[in-house]
This record gives structure tokens, sequence and C-alpha cells, in this order.
């Protein structure tokens, strides 16, 4: 094969890795999808170069009315594919869930997914860690 063929080939994987590190990981979703319930408002899927403001306020909108909801951005990592969820259902209890996965291990990696109960949610936009959960010593 010629260099530049090959050449080729590399800059069409490229942009197909840029292009779903944007996605969510379907992983993710479910579990969001799971947690919050069948009638919860979804509040968006929001990359890490999408603007965040209307999916937090829809989230803090629907709390606030006593909504459930749900609603995942991505982060910033290193050498990982990084994303944090946050859900509440219909009977007020909240989660945060956490999707990293290593990228540097190739296309086989094995994601973590990880979840916590919270007794509140809050949002910080400007920071890294854009939601903040106050753990729940209780059960669902």
């Amino acid at each position: 094969m010629k260099p530049r063929a090959i050449a080729s080939i590399a800059t069409f994987f490229i942009i197909c890795n840029v292009h779903a590190a944007d996605t969510a990981p379907k992983l993710l979703l479910a579990k969001l999808a799971t947690l919050a319930g069948a009638n919860a408002l979804d509040c968006g899927t929001i990359p890490i170069s999408g603007d965040r403001a209307a999916a937090i306020g829809c989230a803090r909108k629907a709390a606030a009315s006593g909504n459930a909801y749900r609603l995942a951005l991505q982060m910033k990592g290193v050498d990982t594919y990084t994303w944090q969820g946050a859900a509440r259902d219909e009977r007020g209890h909240m989660w945060v869930v956490f999707y990293d996965a290593d990228t540097s291990s190739g296309p086989g990696f094995n994601p973590g997914l990880g979840q916590l109960l919270c007794r509140d949610i809050t949002f910080a936009p400007d920071k890294d860690e854009v939601i903040d959960c106050a753990p729940s010593t209780g059960q669902p």
C-alpha cells in the first residue's frame, strides 16, 4: 500500500475517533435512564466543547419543580474518556454516575461505571467537576 493511502486511512480513523469521543457512552446513558425512570426529562448530553448552560438550567428547573431528570456531561481527561451524569427519579432520589475509560489501552478497553446516591446535587458550570454530589447514607 502506498504511503499516501496509509496516511489517508490513518487520518480517517483519527477523525472518526475524535467524533466518537464526543458521543456519550451507551452504558452511561442506559444507567441514567434506568435511575431517572421512563418519565424523566432528558436535559441533554453535552460534549466537552458544548454549551452546558441549557442542560444545567433544565436540570435545576426540573429539580426545583420536583420532577425527574437526567443529563450527561463530558469531562476533561488526560488519557481517559470521561463523562459524568446526574439523575433524579420521580420520588426525589438523586444519583451521580461516573463513566471512565482508559483510551491509551486501545479499542478493547474496559470502562468503569460507578454511581453515588446523593442527598443533594449542585451544579458548578465554571468548574472542571460540574456536578457535585452531597453523598447520602440512606437507601433509595
